[in-house]
């Protein structure tokens, strides 16, 4: 699945919000009657459309962040395999 999120605005955090997206995809599968026996893997693309330049440096994350949001992903993903 490819999934497009829209931006026309920076947004630091952008990538929870497509994490929040994948989650709520994956429970509405897991929720259908005739749940998958494996998730299907989901490619998320942001697209940026607005007028103010983007600065990648926006996008760096810190190595803790980084480290806490694979925690999240791989906690979340245990949790729904779990249902």
């Amino acid at each position: 699945m490819i999934l497009l999120e829209f931006k026309a605005i920076p947004d630091r955090y952008v990538v929870l919000q497509i994490l929040g997206y994948i989650l709520d995809f994956y429970r509405h599968l897991l929720d259908s009657n005739k749940p998958p026996k494996k998730l299907p893997p989901v490619f998320p693309i942001m697209l940026y459309r607005g007028e103010e330049r983007m600065d990648e440096t926006d996008y760096n994350y810190d190595p803790k962040e980084v480290n806490m949001l694979i925690t999240a992903i791989k906690k979340a993903k245990r949790q729904l395999q779990r249902s």
